[in-house]
Formats: C-alpha cells, sequence, structure tokens
C-alpha cells in the first residue's frame, strides 16, 4: 500500500472531492438525479430517502366567441377571451440504494387537470368558471445498475414500469364556438387525461461524467405505451406508442446546494406525420438545498418548449387518434420537493467530512482490482470498487480503512482526513493462497543413469514451472500444499509424469528415470505381464506394469503402437497363435479403460513363431511368454 501525493493524483483528487461533496436526490422517476434526468451514480448501499414533490403548470388558451343575438340580428361581434389550463401533480418518492452498483425507486402520482375560462358574458351563461378532473395516475417501480469506469466517468443502465391503478379519466365539457357545454368529453387540452390507460415502460442508458466544478448528466432511452380510450361517439380507441427519450443536465455542487439545469424531450416516432403533433420538450432549472440533519429541498422552474398548442389539430374527432400519451407541457410551471434522505448525513457545514480516494490493484501484476472498501470504525460509508477506483465520503481525522479482493489478501490501513479534503490512497493487494512445501528431485537417463536436462512443469498449475540442472539433473520447486502432477520433458527423451502430495513447509523428492525418445521401429518388451495358464486374463500382478505404460502413452500423446502378443512352444501352433492374440487385444483393452484412444493402437499375435530364448529350459519358456510394443 502506498499513499501519495503527487501531481499525478492531483486530477483524481479534484474528482473525488467533487463527488464526495455531490449530492443527487431522487428524479421524478423514483432514481438518483436531478428532476427528470437520472444520474449514473447510485446512492451509498443501505441508504434510503422518502420525498415528496409537487409540480405546478399553466398555459393560456386565447378564443373568441362571435355573438349574434336573435332580437338583433344585424349585430355580429366577436368577443376575445382568455382561457387557462392548470395542472397540479403530487409525487411521492421512496428510493433505496440496495449495493454500491444497484438501486430501486418507487413512485406514486396524483394529478389534477384544470379548466378555467373566462367569465364575461355570455360565457358565464353557460358552465362554471372553473371544470377539471383529479384522480390517482401512474405507480411507477424502476431499477439502475452503475458502473464506475473512469475516476470522472460513471456509466449505467435504468428500467422503469408503471401502471395506472385506477380507472382513466378525462373533462367532461366541450367548447362549440366558444361556448361550454356539459358532459361532453374535452380533449382538445394540452393534458387531457388523467393517465394513459395501461401499462407503459421505459429503458434508460446513463452517463455522468465530473469535471470539477462542473458534472454532465446524459440520458438516452426507449419508452413504450399503450391508450385505451372508450369515447361515447367513436367507441374504443385504442393507441400504442415508442418514444425515444433524451436528457441532457449539468449540475454545480457544493457542500450545501446544487445549482442544476436541464433539458428532456420524448420523439414519439410514430407520430412525425399526424396532424398537430408536437414533441414534449421542457427546460428545468433550479437550487437543491440539503443539511447534514438529512433534510433536503427543492425550488425549480420549468419553460415548456413543446410549440404553440392548436386545440382544433389536437381534437381526436378530428384527427382520429388520441393525443401523445402523458400530454403536453405548459408554457410555465414551478417545482417544489422537499424530503429526507440518510445519506446526508455530514455531508456539508463543519460536520468533519472529508473524502478517501484511490485506486485497488494487485501488486503482483498491476491490474486494477474490484474490492470491497468498508470501514470498521464506522468512519465512512462501505462501498465497492469499480475498475479500481473509489472515491468516498468520510469523517475527518483518523480514519481506518479495510480493503478485500477475492483471491488476495486483505489490507488495513489508518490514515489521517483533513476536514474539507481529499487524501488519495492506492492499495496494493497480494495474491492470497495456502501455504507452501516443496518438490525437489532428479531426472536420469534409465538406460545410462546419467543426469538429464529439461523442464518440470505442475499440470493442474500452469504458472508453475521450474528448470532441471543439466549439471547434476536436480530441480526444485515451491508450490501450495495439495497433490500434484508433476511432469518432466528432457530433449531426447520420452516424457514422464508422477503425482506426488505436498505438506506445508515440507519437501516432497520425485526422481525421474527417463526412457530414450521413442522412434518408428522402436520395440519395448514386456516379459513381467502375466495371464492364467491357458487364458487372456490378465493377473493382478501385471496392473502396475500396465498402469506405467498406460502412463508412457499419456505423457507422450502423439505415440502410436502395435500390441504384439508372443508364447512359447507348448501346445498347438495354431492355439498359441490365438493365444497371443488374445492377450494383445486383453492388453488394448485394458489401457483403453485407462484413458488411451483405442485408435492409437492395434494388435497382432504372433504365437510361438518369434522365440527370444530356448523353449527346451523353463527360464527360456518364460522369457518367449511376453507382450512387445511397436512404435508406429
Amino acid at each position: 500500500m502506498m499513499v501519495r501525493r503527487k501531481a499525478s493524483v492531483a486530477l483524481l483528487a479534484a474528482v473525488a472531492l467533487v463527488a464526495g461533496t455531490s449530492v443527487s436526490l431522487p428524479s421524478i422517476w423514483g432514481l438518483r438525479g436531478l428532476y427528470q434526468v437520472v444520474d449514473a451514480r447510485t446512492p451509498p448501499p443501505r441508504s434510503y430517502s422518502v420525498s415528496v414533490v409537487s409540480r405546478y403548470q399553466y398555459a393560456g388558451v386565447p378564443d373568441t366567441v362571435r355573438l349574434r343575438p336573435p332580437e338583433y340580428p344585424e349585430v355580429d361581434t366577436l368577443l376575445d377571451v382568455y382561457d387557462a389550463e392548470h395542472y397540479l401533480d403530487e409525487t411521492i418518492l421512496v428510493n433505496v440504494g440496495i449495493r454500491d452498483f444497484l438501486e430501486v425507486g418507487v413512485s406514486a402520482t396524483y394529478i389534477a387537470n384544470v379548466y378555467q375560462y373566462d367569465r364575461d358574458p355570455p360565457r358565464d351563461q353557460y358552465v362554471g368558471y372553473v371544470d377539471g378532473v383529479h384522480g390517482l395516475a401512474d405507480i411507477r417501480v424502476s431499477g439502475k445498475y452503475s458502473r464506475l469506469m473512469l475516476p470522472w466517468l460513471t456509466a449505467g443502465g435504468a428500467l422503469w414500469l408503471a401502471y395506472p391503478p385506477g380507472q382513466n379519466r378525462v373533462d367532461v365539457v366541450s367548447d362549440y364556438g366558444g361556448f361550454w357545454d356539459r358532459d361532453d368529453c374535452r380533449l382538445q387540452t394540452r393534458r387531457p387525461f388523467l393517465h394513459t390507460g395501461g401499462f407503459s415502460w421505459g429503458l434508460m442508458a446513463l452517463a455522468t461524467a465530473v469535471q470539477h466544478p462542473l458534472e454532465g448528466h446524459l440520458n438516452l432511452g426507449i419508452s413504450g405505451y399503450n391508450q385505451t380510450w372508450d369515447d361515447p361517439v367513436m367507441g374504443t380507441m385504442k393507441e400504442s406508442d415508442i418514444a425515444v427519450d433524451l436528457g441532457i443536465a449539468a449540475s454545480l455542487p457544493s457542500r450545501s446546494a446544487t445549482v442544476f439545469l436541464e433539458y428532456t424531450a420524448k420523439f414519439f416516432t410514430g407520430r412525425s406525420n399526424q396532424p398537430g403533433y408536437r414533441s414534449p420538450m421542457r427546460i428545468i432549472g433550479g437550487l437543491r438545498l440539503y443539511q447534514e440533519s438529512g433534510a433536503f429541498f427543492d425550488l425549480a422552474g420549468m419553460v415548456g418548449l413543446s410549440g404553440q398548442h392548436d386545440r382544433r389539430l389536437s381534437d381526436p374527432y378530428v384527427t382520429g387518434v388520441l393525443p401523445v400519451p402523458g400530454g403536453l407541457d405548459g408554457e410555465w410551471g414551478v417545482v417544489f420537493s422537499f424530503g429526507y434522505d440518510t445519506s446526508l448525513f455530514g455531508q456539508n457545514g463543519s460536520g468533519g467530512r472529508g473524502t478517501v480516494c484511490g485506486t485497488v490493484s494487485s501488486s503482483l501484476t498491476g491490474e486494477p482490482i474490484d474490492a470491497a472498501i468498508t470501514f470498521p470504525d464506522g468512519s465512512g460509508v462501505d462501498a465497492q470498487s469499480a475498475g479500481g477506483y473509489f472515491c468516498l465520503p468520510v469523517e475527518s481525522g483518523p480514519v481506518v480503512v479495510r480493503v478485500e479482493a477475492e483471491g488476495y489478501r486483505p489490507y488495513v490501513a489508518t490514515v489521517v482526513i483533513p476536514e474539507g479534503e481529499t487524501c488519495p490512497l492506492d492499495f496494493r493487494l497480494e495474491k492470497a493462497g495456502p501455504e507452501t512445501g516443496t518438490i525437489a528431485g532428479t531426472v536420469r537417463s534409465m538406460a545410462t543413469g546419467s543426469p538429464a536436462s529439461g523442464h518440470v512443469t505442475i499440470s493442474e498449475l500452469p504458472d508453475v514451472s521450474a528448470g532441471v540442472s543439466s549439471s547434476d539433473g536436480t530441480f526444485r520447486m515451491d508450490v501450495p500444499e495439495g497433490t500434484w502432477t508433476v511432469k518432466v520433458d528432457s530433449p531426447g527423451y520420452l516424457a514422464a509424469s508422477s503425482v506426488t502430495q505436498v505438506t506445508a513447509g515440507q519437501t516432497s523428492l520425485v526422481d525421474f528415470s527417463l526412457r530414450d525418445a521413442l522412434t518408428q521401429g522402436t520395440v519395448l518388451s514386456f516379459a513381467n505381464i502375466y495371464f492364467d495358464s491357458g487364458s487372456a486374463n490378465i493377473k493382478p500382478e501385471s496392473y502396475g506394469v500396465l498402469d506405467e505404460i498406460a502412463d508412457l502413452l499419456m505423457v507422450n500423446s502423439t505415440v502410436w503402437v502395435e500390441i504384439a502378443g508372443h508364447t512359447d512352444s507348448d501346445g498347438s501352433e495354431s492355439y498359441n497363435r490365438t493365444l497371443s492374440e488374445r492377450r494383445a487385444a486383453s492388453v488394448r483393452d485394458y489401457l483403453v479403460q485407462h484413458g488411451i484412444a483405442s485408435s492409437r493402437m492395434t494388435t497382432i499375435g504372433h504365437g510361438e513363431s518369434q522365440p527370444v530364448a530356448s523353449n527346451d529350459t523353463a527360464a527360456g519358456k518364460s522369457q518367449n511368454r511376453r507382450i512387445e510394443f511397436r512404435i508406429l
């Protein structure tokens, strides 16, 4: 572990200071963000927040009324009137940090759509001053995955699902030539419905970049909506829409406040050629205040950018289609929210806070490691490094930091964090493993007994190997405790292997006697492979020799052999040939059962035709009863 304060870490420290003091509270989606733009970063694990968001929107509606009194038919007067649309949304949000890379949010929204029209005569003779409708809109569940890609860049993705729990409704007045009649559906306003009437969903790609002192956020996604409306005139109307969602925002955080500005838009791909279509677009800017107690407050202003709303071209009785899901924004609006967030403790004022920021990497390779960063004394927020980077707010003063990663030895350090400053820390973790022992031995020629050079490896540990001394044929290697297969390769010799058990702190001896390398035509003869008398059944005392042959063929996987059976002269010549063929086949079957491919072996029986000793003596007959392996 190294503690550095060099120029190469200066940028990382500055970024960490911003990241540590930045506060990103729940957006309208229930996920951490500004208002509608979602922050790619997640809240600390096991933190939660509860908030209430209020939004009011206003839009003016100029209109005219033509007056032709029956008693004065020559009078034709156009009376200018000015109506207004009012929209109020109340949303309750709950947000929970599950892991350092995962959060979930739940929200419920209650909305009111109100139409206020001019009371100048003769309008006041028809309907009331205000008509409206209100009710519970969507209940939304959201989830977000986040990952720190670089010290200054976080990326992630979000998914949200929404469903309206109640029946969709719309105000029940309609405009005919400037006069309003009761009990008719009004579908000409910017936002006529309480909700879409059906299930909706969305997917978003998220990115947040930090460049002191600014933070930038980008959201790009796709969403789907299903609308259903039972109209008394047109019958049941259904619409399915797909929209492309865009959100861009910038924020300037400090110890006690964040100033932000965001632009969001929704483009409905299937409506671009419809009469009167407008893409919902808006700009929201505001101020977020927060306290160390956990309380926070938002105050923001909103401007709708959807363009001039044409009531006639938005009427489904004219267009034959329903308005865009969620409707259009008002001309302007205000947003106010307040809530409580557990992650705000010690984020501002003189609460004695600083920041720990740094990297976690392997001491062997230098590669970054995803590790758990914890504070046993409770001075900081536990988290997980992403891509080897971490930046975490902690209490000032002495701080105990523990770093753990799978496969590595944990490390604990105590550092002093100055108040309001960043302490850069780099952790280099050592590989963890069991206690080690030693494998040592010699490599010699079976034919001459002289030392042989070569290379020794462990089949189960591809990174462990040792060279064989050419002067005395010795080798030595340290390995973890366990059972390992030791293999030796030496030029001019057959490869060989041996299984040995290693105990921590002790040395296991393994000696190798290598056969000369096999060349085509080489014959290996074995007289100590025994069979029952007059039978092809292999006797148990032969298994050790056959196992060595199997190991030899396994290690030297490119060798093909012919297995030849030989007998003494007892019995008829035809009987002996058949017996020798059966014994050669038994040897092949044994080797197949021990992992040697049958395609690498052929068999032949020579009977008594190729003796190597006299059949007149018992000793000679014993030598003639043999199995030979000829290299093909």
